[in-house]
C-alpha cells in the first residue's frame, strides 16, 4: 500500500509491504525516510487492501466485483440534482 498527500507543494508518503512501513514527512521537518512505529505498523496491518476487497480467490474475483458493483449502485445519486 502507498499513500502520496500533497499540501503546500510538499508530497508526503506513506509505504506499508504488509509487514512493514515508512514515511517522510515533509510539512512536519521531517525529510528523511522513517520506519513506522509498531503501533503505526499494528493498524496498517489491520486496514483493507484494495486487492483484499476486489479479488478473492476462494469466492471468485466475479463475485467479489458483483459485490462491490451492488454496494455502489445502492449508494449513488439517482439524478444530478442530488448532487
Amino acid at each position: 500500500m502507498r499513500l502520496d498527500l500533497q499540501f503546500n507543494g510538499q508530497t508526503a508518503v506513506q509505504v506499508y509491504d504488509g509487514t512493514q512501513g515508512w514515511k517522510v514527512r515533509p510539512f512536519l521537518n521531517r525529510r528523511q525516510v522513517e520506519p513506522y512505529t509498531a503501533d503505526e505498523a499494528r493498524i496498517a496491518a489491520g486496514e483493507p487492501d484494495i486487492d483484499g476487497l476486489l479479488i478473492d480467490s476462494a469466492a471468485g474475483a466475479r463475485k467479489s466485483m458483483s459485490t462491490v458493483s451492488s454496494s455502489w449502485r445502492a449508494r449513488r445519486p439517482t439524478s444530478s440534482s442530488s448532487l
